[in-house]
């Protein structure tokens, strides 16, 4: 009996450390999602300025045609 309650000691401690290593893995993930959407978020910002400036010049430039 003694050594079915250690196998399973072994067993549910290996568990642990695999749930607590797919957790660091998750909260990983999400963190460079975060990451990646702010950078998503930022180029799309200069996308639109430098698109807005674009119009303002060709604007520019059809007025002194």
């Amino acid at each position: 009996m003694l050594h079915y309650d250690i196998t399973m000691l072994y067993f549910n401690i290996t568990m642990l450390h695999y749930d607590i290593t797919m957790l660091y893995y998750v909260i990983t993930m999400l963190y460079y999602d975060i990451r990646m959407l702010h950078y998503d978020i930022t180029m799309l910002y200069f996308d639109i300025t430098m698109l807005y400036y674009d119009i303002k010049m060709l604007h520019y430039d059809t007025t002194m045609l």
